[in-house]
């Protein structure tokens, strides 16, 4: 910097030396068209009359502070003898210049015509230029000259010629489907069965060289309500099976969805006693049928069946039994059915509720707390070249807004170590060597008794010159908010790495301070 001012002063006493110095100054105009600096009258095509910039007479005097109520070049409206303003052309484009096309400007309240030009104009039905063809003109080409029979040119958008309208003469019976031909022999031109809404089949080809669709047919398919094919039954159709077909007395035979029969609704006429439940019976013997004493609403006992085929709830009760994993009775809990309580139903933040002999404990549930200081361990030596870390648990719950490290201990050349803190997965540095205002001041012998947090406003450097010692509140090399989040509970890790030999030392302490 000292360099550079130099030779500013050695350039300015030559140029004093040079006799008087005027400044350069540059103007810039209102302007910055690129045909500013051209003759605009030569392009605005109005016999050498420069129209001036908001109504400048050209005497030197603006008379657009005049107080006259004339027209104002520059406010975009095109009146009195102004040909254009701004976007206000006067609806006048190149082509009333003598122009195929291009972009009519105005400049100073005067036309020009600079960017106008006589391209080809794709769409205008001329054709010119690289075109192909330009709408109903193709330079004298027909169908025939690209090996058709018959049909019309196309041209695309982009003055493309086109074939797709062309055709060979139309030969019903050649096996080739053309001209306004729907088939011809074998050749569909691509019509299927499917085309038709059917399962089967091929369409044929008549004589005349159309379409018929009678050979397709649909395929016997399970769902239409028909048992045909392969199918048992269809809906309602059961192809006349009825219960007796399969030896029982009652019931109804039914269809699956998948047209199998199911005669599972078949019975013989109600017998009790025969041990099988059947008909109207409520049980039979040992066969409930399925049914608990659960189905009715209670939480124990034992269903039984009466002589006459009903069901017998009388050894059903609702006593709690502890152990079967059902809250019930006077249970508080039982396993893991704590009724839908949780620990928030006692006031609790958080947590889990816990079962022991039916009877529920909050030991583990706990509250929020605002923060907190834990030094989570003390001592641990740094090894000379290695890595040595520390963890520990903060036992407290809630959400982290703010966090606060402070590292106490000694090292013989604090150049060499890197502090970082650790916690799920992510890791930042709290300083390292190039955190340290200059090498030589902390390459010594010295203390390290240091607080890191984002919100300190100085240097995130620091080291005391004279003693060596790493000292004092520092801003982290990397910012701690990365460790904020809803839970400050779980384990945090102190990292400290000696990146070179001949030097050791230890950390005496360190704490995790949440929400200062």
């Amino acid at each position: 910097m000292v360099r550079a001012s130099l030779v500013w002063i050695l350039l300015f006493s030559a140029l004093a030396g040079c006799g008087s110095f005027q400044p350069f100054v540059a103007t810039v105009a209102g302007d910055t068209d690129p045909d500013a600096g051209a003759d605009d009258d030569a392009d605005a095509g109005n016999g050498g009359k420069d129209s001036g910039s908001k109504g400048d007479s050209g005497d030197g005097t603006d008379d657009g502070d005049s107080g006259s109520d004339g027209p104002v070049c520059g406010d975009k409206v095109q009146e009195g003898d102004e040909e254009c303003d701004g976007d206000d052309l006067d609806g006048k484009d190149c082509t009333d210049f003598g122009y195929r096309g291009g972009t009519l400007r105005c400049v100073h309240c005067a036309f020009s015509v600079s960017t106008c030009n006589n391209d080809a104009v794709c769409g205008d039905g001329v054709l010119e230029g690289a075109e192909a063809c330009d709408g109903t003109e193709f330079g004298g080409y027909t169908c025939a000259d690209y090996g058709f029979d018959a049909g019309d040119l196309t041209c695309s958008s982009g003055c493309l010629i086109t074939t797709g309208s062309c055709f060979q003469a139309q030969t019903c019976g050649d096996g080739k489907k053309n001209g306004n031909e729907d088939c011809d022999g074998s050749d569909l031109g691509g019509v299927t069965c499917a085309t038709y809404g059917f399962d089967s089949g091929t369409p044929g080809c008549t004589v005349g060289c159309t379409l018929d669709s009678s050979p397709c047919f649909d395929a016997p398919r399970c769902g239409d309500g028909k048992k045909n094919g392969t199918d048992a039954c269809d809906g309602t159709d059961l192809g006349g099976i009825t219960c007796a077909t399969y030896g029982f007395d009652s019931g109804a035979v039914t269809c699956t969805g998948s047209c199998a029969l199911d005669a599972s609704g078949c019975f013989d006429a109600p017998e009790c006693g025969d041990g099988t439940k059947n008909g109207a019976e409520g049980c039979d013997g040992t066969d409930l049928g399925g049914a608990t004493c659960g189905t009715f609403g209670f939480s124990n006992g034992t269903l039984t069946c009466g002589g006459d085929c009903e069901l017998d709830l009388a050894g059903c009760n609702n006593d709690a039994i502890c152990g079967d994993g059902v809250r019930n009775g006077l249970d508080e809990c039982d396993g893991t059915d704590f009724g839908g309580d949780t620990c928030g139903t006692f006031g609790f933040d958080g947590g889990s509720l816990s079962c022991s002999g039916c009877l529920r404990s909050t030991a583990e549930c706990w509250n929020n707390v605002a923060g907190g200081t834990w030094c989570l361990a003390t001592g641990f030596d740094i090894p000379s070249v290695g890595v040595a870390t520390q963890s520990g648990v903060v036992p407290g719950h809630g959400p982290v807004t703010g966090v606060r490290i402070t590292v106490e201990g000694y090292h013989s050349w604090l150049d060499d170590l890197v502090i970082s803190l650790q916690r799920n997965g992510v890791t930042r540095i709290l300083g390292d060597p190039e955190s340290l205002t200059w090498e030589e001041e902390c390459s010594g012998y010295g203390d390290i008794d240091v607080a890191y947090r984002d919100s300190y406003s100085g240097d995130h450097r620091a080291c005391d010159t004279w003693t060596y010692d790493y000292e004092g509140n520092l801003k982290p090399k990397q910012s701690l908010s990365a460790f904020h989040g809803p839970e400050m509970n779980g384990t945090w890790t102190l990292k400290v790495e000696d990146t070179d030999s001949g030097a050791s030392g230890k950390i005496t302490k360190w704490c995790v301070q949440i929400n200062p």
